[in-house]
């Protein structure tokens, strides 16, 4: 992943202050997960507009469509203007997938 961003740049700089963190579906996958990472100090990635990161989503999954269903709900969570700012705040793991469920439902509407 490091040597990737080197090479390309700063492209899971996806939101302002949200990095998403993932690759294709492989062997080095055992099981779909997903994985979030809230950070105290912000990270700067070499983003031009979205750094700092204060919130890293990784996902990892077995199959193409795996891939491309969760990069849709997490693209949905993510059109709340209000769920990055909640995430880098959540103080659990409950938080968190309260942020992240509440965020799936109102897009569902």
């Amino acid at each position: 992943m490091i040597q990737v961003i080197e090479e390309f740049g700063a492209y899971i700089v996806i939101a302002p202050g949200l990095a998403l963190a993932h690759a294709r579906p492989g062997p080095d996958v055992n099981r779909d997960g997903l994985s979030v990472v809230t950070l105290d100090d912000p990270v700067v990635f070499g983003h031009p507009h979205n750094d700092p990161v204060s919130v890293v989503i990784g996902l990892a999954v077995t199959s193409p469509e795996a891939h491309v269903s969760s990069v849709a709900e997490l693209a949905n969570v993510f059109n709340d203007p209000d769920a990055i700012p909640a995430l880098a705040a959540a103080g659990d793991v409950a938080e968190v997938q309260r942020i992240l469920t509440l965020s799936e439902e109102e897009a569902a509407r």
